[in-house]
């Protein structure tokens, strides 16, 4: 059912208009569906959450919503209702990320380092012995 609009100067539009929501019979426990609904205090394509009061707003800042970890993942607001993921350092095939100590465990084979740089090899040449 769609309602149609008013003319304040149209009894008959005013009478009908209060029909339409009289027989709609809203109440406390009510549960319409509309096809479509717009708020005019919400901001466009962003998320919506309510408040202490119940009342609804756009989410702004989702650092309030998704929390990072220390030294692990950090979430940045990017101040357009979106954030950032990110590690504190690269880690990709290609980067060369700085580490305090590693643990290797059921490593097989043979670790050097060349100005810190760690590469694994597991072929052992011990010479021969003759």
């Amino acid at each position: 059912m769609s309602l149609t609009t008013i003319n304040p100067k149209d009894l008959v539009s005013i009478r009908q208009a209060i029909q339409k929501l009289s027989s709609l019979r809203l109440g406390p426990k009510s549960t319409p569906t509309f096809a479509s609904m717009s708020i005019s205090g919400l901001a466009a394509s962003l998320l919506v959450q309510t408040d202490g009061s119940k009342i609804l707003s756009s989410v702004t800042d989702l650092t309030s919503w998704i929390a990072g970890t220390t030294n692990q993942v950090a979430v940045t607001d990017d101040s357009d209702g979106t954030v950032t993921l990110s590690l504190p350092q690269d880690y990709h095939t290609g980067a060369s990320p700085t580490l305090a100590g590693l643990t290797l465990t059921e490593f097989d084979g043979i670790v050097t380092a060349e100005s810190g740089i760690l590469s694994a090899s597991n072929i052992l040449d011990l010479g021969t012995s003759e």
